[in-house]
């Protein structure tokens, strides 16, 4: 009966151990994780930022090329449909680079 007694003794407390050991081993999971979520929290703003600048970068592009054939059609448009000379041509030309480009 005594031996009986010292096995179950014996294996509540391996059973014992097996628990701690494997709340040990779950706490280091849960803190790597939650290291792990904290680190690609930190990286997300910087990520968002860097693909706003990306896109913003490329709307620029887009309204670049835009307003410089927007400038071109004006410049042509102007040439054929003003009929002066060289000089009153040039400055109806330049007037209308000049109001496109807000200067």
């Amino acid at each position: 009966m005594r031996e009986i007694i010292a096995e179950i003794l014996a294996a509540e407390a391996e059973a014992k151990l097996l628990v701690e050991e494997a709340g040990r081993k779950a706490a280091a999971v849960l803190a790597d994780a939650q290291k792990r979520a904290r680190e690609r929290l930190a990286a997300a703003p910087r990520e968002s930022r860097a693909e706003a600048e990306r896109i913003e970068a490329a709307a620029l592009a887009a309204a670049g090329k835009k307003k410089a054939a927007l400038l071109t059609e004006a410049a042509e448009e102007t040439e054929k449909s003003a009929r002066l000379d060289g000089e009153k041509r040039r400055r109806a030309v330049e007037l209308v680079v000049k109001a496109v480009l807000d200067i």
